[in-house]
């Protein structure tokens, strides 16, 4: 990816490295100018509709460089919960002339979800036949999965699953947030409404990992899957 820049009258070229980048990669970023500059590289949060909008906060650093030359070059590491791109916002590298620069240039990012979660989609999709709808970027630094149930016989009460995914250092921290229908056994009519039902689990990675090619099991995490689903549907179809 490459973009090119004219700021207080000196010559900008950037490049950086590959074209999409997924949760937890490197960021290799390379800035030159014509002529000796104070030069400037930032990489930042940003949200389509106050960029669009042209706000003052429509970016929000996460980390920045500084240096005085033709040439800066740097790697910015991203966090493994960083943003992902949506129609919301994507992370943007912003670089120009000055500490800092009035107007600094940008370049939007293509970031994915972490290998680790495309997988775990994946068991989602392949093993219990969910149909992934959409993934975009959730509160709290979560990639949030929405999926259609198959119209198996145990997912009949079923309308949409939801799952929020954290990824750290040492674990997977999952919410799944079910939308079904249940009979309200207040009301003297056995109607069916809908209500939501929250199960959160946390997935130590060490146990989710293989130590071959740090991958996910998909075995191990189907089994903890189970468990998750096993208790969905423990907790019946009647309220009161």
């Amino acid at each position: 990816m490459k973009g090119f820049s004219v700021q207080n009258g000196v010559e900008l070229r950037i490049e950086i490295i590959g074209e999409a980048w997924s949760q937890g990669e490197p960021v290799r970023v390379r800035l030159e100018a014509k002529k000796e500059s104070t030069l400037f590289l930032e990489l930042a949060d940003g949200s389509e509709k106050k960029i669009r909008a042209k706000a003052t906060d429509a970016f929000k650093t996460l980390s920045r460089i500084q240096g005085t030359g033709t040439l800066l070059e740097t790697t910015f590491e991203l966090p493994l919960d960083c943003r992902i791109s949506d129609k919301s916002g994507s992370l943007h590298v912003l670089y120009g002339v000055g500490n800092p620069p009035a107007q600094p240039a940008s370049l939007r990012l293509t970031v994915n979800p972490n290998p680790h979660l495309k997988d775990l989609g994946e068991v989602l999709t392949h093993h219990y036949r969910f149909t992934l709808k959409s993934v975009s970027m959730g509160k709290k630094s979560d990639v949030e999965m929405k999926f259609e149930p198959s119209g198996g016989k145990e997912w009949a009460s079923l309308e949409s699953l939801t799952v929020s995914a954290r990824l750290l250092k040492t674990e997977l921290q999952l919410k799944f947030f079910f939308q079904r229908k249940e009979i309200n056994a207040l009301k003297s009519a056995l109607t069916a409404q809908s209500v939501k039902r929250t199960i959160e689990k946390n997935f130590p990675l060490k146990d989710i990992l293989h130590d071959f090619n740090q991958r996910l099991n998909k075995e191990n995490v189907t089994a903890g899957l189970d468990s998750i689903f096993e208790e969905y549907r423990a907790r019946g179809g009647i309220f009161s």
